[in-house]
């Protein structure tokens, strides 16, 4: 039985355990014994080597996803809630080309879904001043 060592996404040391040496190395593990460790120093693995450092290293923020789309209800409710829902007939009503306002209406009543990249959408987020990204990441939260 040989020891394997392993560690959490950051790479740092985490445990050991016995490991049949003919099976597969587990992900997020290596045969490479860390060193010694004093007080509040941690082991991360560098892919070749471990390092030594102080201490722990904060944890990443997970990356913000902006969702694509969502539902009329959500876009309308973070719109309420944004203080822009009764502005948008209003910016819609201000398109100049009637056949362009007439498009903007049927899609503003019949969507079922609002998607972050429709034209209508970057349109009237530019036309009421908001910030698309963070509307869209309300609205998927209701």
């Amino acid at each position: 039985m040989t020891t394997l060592y392993l560690m959490d996404e950051q790479g740092i040391f985490t445990a050991s355990r016995g490991f049949d040496p003919m099976g597969p190395v587990p992900r997020n593990s290596t045969l490479a014994a860390p060193p010694a460790l004093a007080g509040t120093q941690v082991a991360r693995w560098t892919g070749a080597t471990w390092d030594v450092l102080a201490e722990r290293p904060p944890v990443p923020p997970a990356p913000v996803i902006v969702p694509q789309k969502v539902t009329r209800r959500q876009g309308r409710q973070a719109l309420l809630l944004a203080g822009k829902l009764d502005q948008v007939p209003l910016a819609i009503d201000a398109i100049e080309d009637e056949t362009e306002r007439r498009l903007a209406q049927i899609e503003w009543e019949d969507a079922q879904d609002f998607e972050r990249h429709r034209p209508l959408v970057v349109e009237m987020g530019a036309a009421l001043g908001l910030d698309l990204d963070a509307l869209f990441i309300q609205a998927a939260t209701l």
